[in-house]
């Protein structure tokens, strides 16, 4: 008997997803490749997560890791924080908490995130500053937004 960790399974994708997945992740290894000869100064990577204050950890005894077993994703408490981490080929540029109560939106982000950004940004690398920067999200309502774009496209 070994122990194991259970699997969570957050969602089941369908091939099509997982075809489309795959050809992004082609895209981008190639926009990585041609980015090789400037050392990828400029790619900032910004995601955010949700971090509970009640983790269990759960794993139990097994003979194989299939025979262990799943289990669900945690359920998001009352007790939580949102972390929204920017980093860079060079390590993390960016690590914030959004306060409790406050709603991640597009007005969050561009009055609160992008200043943060840039005055980090500004102190540690000041020859290059945030317009000097491509900054990848995902496509979360935030950072896609309007308000948000315009305010990429000015920098």
């Amino acid at each position: 008997m070994q122990y194991f960790h259970l699997r969570w399974v957050p969602h089941s994708l369908s091939v099509e997803q997982k075809a489309a997945r795959v050809e992004i992740s082609r895209t981008l290894l190639a926009s990585l490749e041609k980015m090789k000869a400037t050392g990828l100064a400029y790619l900032l990577t910004s995601d955010e997560s949700w971090f509970t204050h009640y983790n269990t950890h759960q794993a139990k005894w097994a003979k194989t890791a299939a025979a262990a077993g799943q289990r669900a994703r945690p359920v998001l408490t009352k007790q939580k924080c949102l972390v929204v981490v920017t980093w860079s080929f060079n390590g993390f540029s960016h690590f914030s908490t959004v306060p409790p109560g406050t709603t991640y939106t597009s007005d969050f982000v561009v009055q609160t995130l992008i200043p943060e950004l840039e005055l980090e940004i500004s102190t540690t690398r000041p020859k290059i500053g945030l317009s000097g920067k491509k900054l990848h999200c995902d496509n979360a309502r935030p950072h896609t937004s309007k308000s948000t774009r315009d305010v990429f496209a000015a920098k």
